[in-house]
């Protein structure tokens, strides 16, 4: 799913058979709980969302890195994965989707994530399935959202990554380069990785800034403000 960044996730000891047929429901032995597996790097929310999931039902199980996922989903056979995209050094959260799809077709996955694109953690070499729901961690407003957004992917009609009003929208290409600033890459490293002229790059940039409704000026700094805007989840793409 990732181009040109994907990190390999240890493969699994066994290749099991799916469970589900059709839509990803409930499991079928009686007064057995559902499971929800939470992939987030972030210990304080992770234990937030995991008391908030067990609240509404669920078997929870927490992880923070996408190379704890395999055993984790061959122990615990999680229904659905509360999966965030950044997670630290390593394999990211689109790497982990690749290798849930592709092992365990069967289980349900809600991107929960800071991120209003997947775009701006990774390039994608395609988009994210359709049957992966999608919610941005500041769009929950109250509980009953998550709980929502859980049932719906779980019944096999995610949420959808929706535009929001007031966010301002970049291109993949201003992505990739908002992307690599927050790595603390300098312009004459963006320019080399991706191929163009430190000229090149600086017309990208203030076409980004423009987009980002940022002054383009040595008071304004700003690649500190569209770094920022890019870390709090206020950018989108298009």
């Amino acid at each position: 799913m990732t181009a040109g960044r994907h990190r390999k996730i240890r493969p699994f000891a066994v290749e099991r058979e799916p469970r589900y047929v059709g839509a990803m429901a409930a499991r079928v032995t009686p007064g057995e709980s559902r499971r929800a597996l939470i992939v987030d790097d972030e210990a304080v929310f992770r234990t937030l969302i995991a008391a908030a999931v067990s609240d509404f039902g669920f078997e929870t199980k927490t992880i923070a890195s996408a190379s704890e996922a395999s055993e984790a989903l061959e122990d615990f056979d999680p229904d659905v994965v509360l999966l965030d995209l950044a997670l630290g050094e390593g394999p990211n959260g689109l790497d982990l989707l690749d290798f849930i799809e592709t092992h365990y077709g069967w289980v349900a996955v809600l991107i929960l994530t800071s991120y209003r694109s997947p775009e701006l953690v990774a390039k994608l070499a395609q988009p994210v399935s359709s049957k992966v729901g999608y919610v941005v961690k500041s769009d929950i407003v109250d509980l009953d959202v998550l709980q929502n957004a859980i049932e719906q992917t779980l019944d096999s009609q995610p949420p959808r990554r929706l535009p929001q009003a007031g966010v301002p929208t970049i291109t993949r290409s201003q992505a990739e380069v908002l992307r690599l600033m927050a790595e603390g890459l300098s312009n004459t490293a963006i320019a080399e990785q991706r191929g163009c002229s430190i000229r090149a790059l600086e017309r990208i940039n203030a076409r980004l800034y423009s987009a980002l409704g940022i002054k383009d000026d040595a008071d304004a700094n700003a690649r500190v403000q569209a770094v920022g805007m890019y870390r709090d989840g206020r950018v989108d793409v298009r």
